[in-house]
């Protein structure tokens, strides 16, 4: 017990961060120097384990049990208020992720007293609300109703703020052009899943280095992002491509590219894809190329598109320092309507000789190590001329892995195998992994189920 009575504070306080906060508060009865000292933990992680030792009544019907769930909301609401008027001292990290929590006015005061308490403190901020959420919060909405959500964050802010992630929130159309540049200046990392309101975001975030927009938007730019090396930009399952393009909907490559000077890892979703790819011009030399691009995925890529691969092309020939290339093949689903790929092949070497003044030796595809097709198609022509080139032309490549899809037939595959084997490589090292199955990720091992072959 002395041990434990006479350790430095700073131990004291990171002990106390890796527990749950109820958890936290029983170590009052170690010691009277540990009396009370879990309310001065500058974490407050408001979760489910949080949640968790909170009664909860699941018996009885469906009227009874929906009766249950409301009750236990609020009484997990009532806890959230309790840990917060406790709490001494600033918050330099908050988390508000309980399961089943839904918006309401109970919560537009909990954020308002954080705001409150800790606005220049506040360093690492997440608010996630269930999936099956009604009636999503109107975060920074100054039309709405409740004085809560309008005087909170929007007028205090976060001064410190270098971390925020909301999932499942209503964002306001300002977002990025007044709250985060004037109200977090110093953000470093955003997180948004599934957020809505924001379908035309016109980024201007001096100190942000890594960005994750899975939501819906329509249009985006990079007004001012010096400093962002991470961009993830997925769609959130509400596609809205309607076979032709999104309605005068598009964006200019070079200048989407030339407004993120320090992108290392780029994550190319769909609506993002589709969005560059109807642009008016897809140049195969950018003004400016992606020296410093080391990652690159394109979860969901229809090589069949003229556009689509015209968009893959001018990124594969814009990176010369490549490190590891990911993408994931369908079929289109209609996207292929219109001009379709002749030869890949001769596009990406036609583009290589055309990076190359008086035909030189390119540098393409020179510093490749790891390259993953995910949902191959077998036998398209477009996939085949792609793994081609990568191998005859990727001299650091280490690791090739293709994953099938499982209702391919044998022959196609055969087929598929007998042909990548006799491909020329230009690394002796590289190792060709076909994978007949699924997998959930690239990086994810395949399942009982499946089978590998290494060619």
């Amino acid at each position: 017990m002395d041990i434990l009575s006479n350790l430095p504070p700073d131990v004291t306080d990171h002990i106390l961060t890796l527990l749950p906060i109820k958890e936290a508060a029983k170590t009052s009865l170690l010691s009277q120097k540990w009396r009370h000292r879990w309310r001065t933990i500058p974490h407050l992680v408001l979760d489910r384990d949080f949640a968790a030792v909170i009664p909860h009544n699941n018996e009885g019907s469906s009227s009874s049990t929906s009766s249950s769930s409301l009750e236990y909301i609020n009484k997990v609401t009532m806890e959230i208020n309790r840990a917060l008027a406790l709490h001494k001292g600033p918050i330099t990290k908050f988390v508000l992720a309980v399961p089943g929590l839904r918006p309401s006015p109970e919560i537009d005061q909990i954020l308002l007293r954080l705001s409150e308490k800790s606005s220049s403190c506040v360093q690492e901020f997440s608010l996630r609300f269930g999936d099956d959420q009604v009636n999503p919060f109107k975060f920074l909405d100054r039309n709405l109703a409740h004085e809560a959500v309008r005087t909170s964050l929007p007028v205090a802010g976060f001064g410190k703020l270098t971390s925020l992630e909301l999932k499942q929130v209503v964002l306001s159309a300002d977002f990025f052009g007044e709250f985060i540049p004037r109200k977090c200046p110093l953000l470093e990392e955003l997180k948004l899943l599934n957020c809505d309101g924001i379908y035309h975001p016109q980024i201007v975030a001096p100190r942000l280095q890594a960005l994750y927009f899975h939501s819906t938007f329509y249009t985006i730019s990079f007004e001012f992002t010096p400093l962002l090396h991470l961009v993830s930009i997925l769609e959130n399952g509400l596609y809205h491509y309607d076979g032709y393009g999104y309605a005068e909907a598009e964006a200019d490559a070079a200048a989407v590219f030339a407004s993120l000077p320090a992108l290392r890892q780029l994550t190319l979703g769909l609506e993002f894809l589709l969005l560059l790819a109807d642009g008016v011009h897809i140049p195969t030399r950018l003004p400016t190329p992606l020296r410093d691009l080391t990652e690159l995925e394109i979860p969901h890529l229809c090589l069949s598109s003229l556009k689509e691969a015209r968009v893959l092309v001018c990124l594969i020939l814009n990176s010369p320092n490549l490190r590891c290339l990911a993408i994931g093949l369908d079929t289109g689903n209609g996207r292929s309507m219109g001009a379709e790929v002749d030869s890949l092949l001769e596009m990406l070497e036609a583009g290589e000789l055309m990076q190359q003044p008086g035909g030189g030796s390119s540098s393409c595809l020179q510093c490749l190590e790891v390259f993953k097709i995910q949902n191959s198609l077998g036998e398209l022509q477009a996939e085949m001329e792609l793994v081609r080139f990568v191998l005859a032309n990727a001299r650091q490549l280490r690791r090739v892995h293709i994953t099938a899809l499982p209702e391919l037939e044998a022959r196609s595959v055969a087929k598929y195998l007998m042909e990548v084997g006799d491909y020329w490589r230009a690394s002796t090292r590289v190792e060709v992994v076909y994978t007949i199955g699924t997998t959930t990720s690239p990086d994810q091992e395949a399942p009982a189920r499946s089978m590998s072959i290494r060619v």
